[in-house]
């Protein structure tokens, strides 16, 4: 997208790539389907899932279910891994066209 809009601002492009991580992440149905969130919380690494509830601030309550913390954590989890990779390819754009 960066290469077909050479105009757009790599701030704004990176605002919005991270938009469209949050919308694809918090409908993905890893994070709406609890037993599947319970499973990749279960079986793969979660550090930005994790990381992510540090940011949020998450304390747990007692209106806090293991299901709500899953998926949480997959959220950030996806989100994390979204947003790292787009902001790989951005850097290789840049550097390439510079």
């Amino acid at each position: 997208m960066l290469a077909e809009n050479p105009g757009v601002d790599p701030e704004e492009f990176r605002d919005d790539m991270s938009d469209r991580a949050h919308e694809t992440a918090d409908g993905h149905e890893w994070v709406i389907y609890n037993h599947k969130a319970l499973m990749i919380c279960a079986h793969c690494n979660t550090e930005y899932g994790d990381d992510f509830l540090s940011e949020i601030g998450f304390k747990w309550t007692q209106d806090s279910t293991i299901y709500s913390v899953a998926t949480a954590i997959v959220f950030g989890e996806m989100r994390g891994r979204i947003e790292f990779r787009l902001s790989e390819l951005i850097d290789e754009h840049e550097s390439e066209a510079a």
